[in-house]
């Protein structure tokens, strides 16, 4: 027969925690932030104060008005004492960022204005080359790549109307997308 024990009653002794001294950020200076902000980009700067309550009391109006400045380029004739920092650095970040790539262009991006499923976008001068976004007409896609007026049939184009207007020397166009040619050439060569 196996003897019975008893269960215990009280709970073991509680362990003292180990104390880690922890530095609060706000006992940092405000100059840290100022300085740490100009190596932000607005986006970044937005989403780490957002990220936390004690970065969001930390950086206060100072450093917002420090990034309009001198990374936005906002002119300082616009900030009035009741300007609202944070918010017109919010609302920048938002109308002068790439869609793709989220980076911010304090002299806005570039906007896609042709009728294709791209239109509309705002686009940094390094995404807006990519050729994704690109297009090139039936005649260089021809002369540039050697294909026939057979292999690019299959793409989808749109009909542009170019030449001079005045003059009344007017040729319709076919534009393709680049990158679609580019996978035509990949695919026809290998």
């Amino acid at each position: 027969m196996v003897a019975r024990t008893k269960r215990r009653t009280t709970a073991p002794p509680a362990k003292r925690a180990k104390v880690a001294a922890v530095a609060s950020i706000e006992a940092l200076s405000q100059d840290i932030f100022l300085h740490f902000a100009t190596f932000l980009q607005p986006n970044e700067a937005l989403r780490l104060a957002s990220s936390s309550l004690v970065f969001d009391r930390a950086m206060d109006d100072n450093v917002w008005r420090a990034m309009l400045l001198h990374q936005c380029h906002v002119q300082p004739s616009l900030l009035k004492p009741r300007t609202q920092t944070r918010k017109m650095v919010m609302n920048l970040a938002q109308k002068k960022s790439c869609e793709r790539c989220d980076r911010f262009m304090a002299h806005g991006c570039r906007i896609i204005k042709v009728h294709t499923k791209h239109r509309g976008k705002r686009l940094c001068d390094h995404c807006f080359e990519l050729p994704m976004f690109k297009e090139i007409s039936h005649m260089d896609a021809i002369a540039e790549y050697k294909l026939t007026h057979e292999q690019l049939r299959g793409l989808r184009h749109r009909l542009v109307t170019m030449g001079d207007y005045d003059l009344g020397e007017r040729f319709k166009t076919m534009m393709y997308n680049l990158q679609a040619v580019l996978d035509l050439v990949v695919k026809l060569r290998s």
